[in-house]
């Protein structure tokens, strides 16, 4: 008896810090159909910022950029002296994303004992300061982007919203099917989901607070314009200050509400199936409501993310090498058949396939020096190493639409009481606006039914 009463009583410990359902997003985001469209997500990114953007930038007039424009720009930001930037080879997005990869990987790693390889310039720190320094090191690429190239930050910004917005949106549903229901969903009712909701919901809710901020800093500016007029813009500007610091109030709350819940605004579309004002609202109440709750939740699931990527990582660089040496080996047994000089042998899978490491897994041969067959078969090798580490960098962004998912169902639970097993579908849809009950079972079986096929005209 008393094991039984213990045992119970750490399962409700357990179930009160929500831990058996958090590690579940390991299981959510490794689903087929959640990778599937963070791939397709991550690949229209990519290909936007770098074969869209850029080329326009380009012909407009931009020079091409130096690869090391962001950390000049962050110590010229530090020290206070004038930024100049460096020309180079490299589009804008190309810079943006090679800074930004670094300093994710440098900010997954510092929880990870040992893992400080990745990331040597943080010194003998604790993981706390690592944190906060990775975390400066991600804001300092996108402040960057924006002193430096505003315009180029809106048409990235929104053309990534509504990319992440659609693939985002899917992720969420199917993790939410899976994790209400223990039911999956195929790729394309996913997606037929997501568009069905992108405008009214995916899209608008994480754009509304920005939208405010926007107002309200344009009211403020205003403000400020009006208090250079003499005399009257300073007695009324004096009288009325108090309007702007409950502006200044409202970006600043605004700010701390979307950092707090802004990755449960899509979450909310996706389980309650409501308009962008809800999910919205939705998103900044439960965080509000319950802090320390979210925080647990927040805390739990960034720590267990960055070990499932820390061993998502190095497994990946394991499948790589094993076939790179191999495969390598094959092309050039005991060092016959070597290309390259003698001073400097190469296999010729080597020089196909250039891998320096887990931080740089592959790169792009050098074409010069190789046959138009070689350039064909280093191509299509390329592709398919690169679409594995496309899968890799896939897990991470599913791993943070699925758990965001799952927090947002814990602090449903814990804010209003709501069943973790409760997600809305069609059939509640229907039946609300009829007034009618909806039985459980239907409730259940909704997501797996196909569509009912629609009855012959009458003629």
């Amino acid at each position: 008896m008393p094991d039984t009463s213990d045992n119970e009583h750490a399962q409700t410990i357990r179930e009160v810090l929500g831990l058996p359902h958090l590690f579940r997003s390991l299981g959510f985001a490794v689903r087929g159909v959640s990778l599937a469209a963070a791939f397709f997500g991550l690949c229209a990114t990519l290909f936007y910022g770098g074969c869209v953007l850029d080329p326009i930038a380009h012909m407009l007039g931009t020079p091409t950029l130096s690869p090391v424009a962001v950390e000049q720009f962050a110590a010229a930001d530090a020290t206070g002296t004038t930024f100049k930037e460096p020309t180079g080879e490299f589009g804008i997005f190309e810079v943006f994303r090679r800074y930004e990869q670094r300093a994710i990987l440098d900010l997954l790693s510092a929880p990870i004992p040992g893992a400080m390889q990745a990331a040597p310039h943080y010194g003998d720190v604790g993981v706390v300061s690592r944190l906060a320094v990775g975390l400066v090191e991600v804001g300092h690429g996108l402040w960057w982007l924006i002193r430096c190239h505003f315009l180029y930050f809106l048409f990235l910004a929104a053309g990534t919203l509504l990319i992440w917005s659609f693939c985002g949106g899917a992720i969420c549903r199917t993790t939410a099917v899976q994790f209400a229901r223990d039911e999956h969903i195929t790729i394309a009712r996913a997606f037929d989901f997501a568009r069905e909701h992108l405008t009214s919901g995916f899209f608008l809710a994480p754009c509304l607070p920005l939208m405010l901020m926007a107002v309200f800093a344009l009211i403020m500016i205003l403000c400020g314009v009006g208090l250079r007029i003499p005399v009257f813009g300073d007695l009324l500007g004096g009288l009325g200050f108090f309007l702007t610091i409950l502006l200044g109030f409202g970006i600043t709350l605004l700010g701390v509400g979307t950092l707090a819940g802004g990755s449960l605004f899509w979450p909310g579309v996706a389980i309650e199936r409501c308009d962008w004002f809800d999910a919205f609202n939705n998103g900044l109440q439960y965080p509000l409501a319950r802090p320390w709750k979210a925080l647990w939740y927040a805390i739990v699931t960034a720590v267990f993310g960055a070990f499932c990527w820390f061993f998502v990582r190095w497994f990946t660089y394991f499948v790589l090498a094993i076939t790179r040496g191999l495969v390598a080996f094959g092309t050039s047994p005991w060092g016959l058949w070597n290309r390259g000089t003698e001073a400097d042998p190469i296999s010729k899978l080597a020089m196909l396939w250039p891998m320096s490491g887990p931080d740089a897994m592959y790169h792009w041969p050098a074409w010069s020096g190789m046959s138009w067959y070689e350039c064909v078969s280093g191509f299509l090798i390329g592709l398919c190493v690169l679409a594995v580490l496309g899968l890799m960098w896939s897990f991470l962004i599913t791993f943070y639409f699925s758990g965001s998912t799952v927090i947002y169902f814990l602090l449903r639970r814990d804010v209003d009481g709501t069943d973790l097993q409760d997600l809305r579908d069609d059939v509640d849809a229907s039946a609300s606006a009829a007034g009618a009950p909806v039985s459980p079972q239907d409730e259940r079986t909704n997501e797996a039914q196909p569509d009912p096929p629609s009855a012959p005209r009458a003629t």
